[in-house]
Formats: C-alpha cells, structure tokens, sequence
C-alpha cells in the first residue's frame, strides 16, 4: 500500500468522526435535554445571565415555562442565525405561490381546468407513460 493510500485511509475515519460528532464551538440550536433545559418564568428571570450563557456555551435552547406550559425559547443569537431560514427567500417562495393560486383560481372560474382523471391522461401521453 502507498503512503498517499494510507494517508487517505487514515484521513477519512477522521472526517466522519467530525461530522457525526457536532462540535459545541460549530454553531446551530442541539436539541435541549428536558431534564436541564426547562425553567419556569420565574427561575429563567432570576438566573438569566446564567441561561444566556448556557444558551451560548453548549447551543441548546432553553424553554421557559408560565403556569407549567412551554410558552417561549431562549436562545443564542448565533444558533438562530446558523438555524433560521433566508427569511426574504421564503418570502418570495410565499408570494409566488400565492400568485399561482391567484392564477388557477382565476383559471377554475372560466373553466380552463381538467379533471384529474384528464389530468393524468395528459400528462401519460406528454412523457408517454
């Protein structure tokens, strides 16, 4: 075997360790330990310096409760900003469906539409399945 053989070898247990293994410093929300990450209102208000910390330490969030139900969740800046969607992306995505729904109900209601039935039937014979 080659020494650039052996040195792939080696390298790639390596990457995959790295990737099934997240690292706590790589940003993105873990998923909370219910037994650690669930504080009452009142509890998050007294500690919340310390929550902040631990939201930004280990990248759990921390879910805080009013009357014994989850009403809200604490957590980093940067996790939601590694976790959130391209908000303006799913706006456009949002508004141009709604277009094309605009456009075949406006379709529907002058009767240029087909049944499903003819449907298929059109589409079986445009890739001739």
């Amino acid at each position: 075997m080659s020494s650039s053989t052996r040195t792939k070898t080696k390298k790639s247990p390596r990457k995959a360790t790295q990737t099934a293994v997240p690292s706590a410093d790589r940003p993105g929300i873990r998923r909370p330990i219910l037994s650690e990450d669930i504080i009452s209102f009142t509890e998050c208000r007294g500690k919340l310096g310390e929550y902040i910390e631990k939201t930004r330490r280990t990248h759990r969030p921390i879910i805080v409760t009013q009357n014994g139900k989850p009403t809200s969740v604490l957590v980093s800046v940067i996790d939601w900003e590694a976790s959130s969607p391209n908000w303006e992306e799913e706006q456009r995505i949002a508004e141009q469906v709604l277009d094309d729904m605009r456009i075949a109900e406006g379709q529907f209601a002058n009767g240029e539409c087909h049944s499903n039935k003819d449907a298929f039937s059109m589409v079986r014979k445009e890739f001739g399945l």
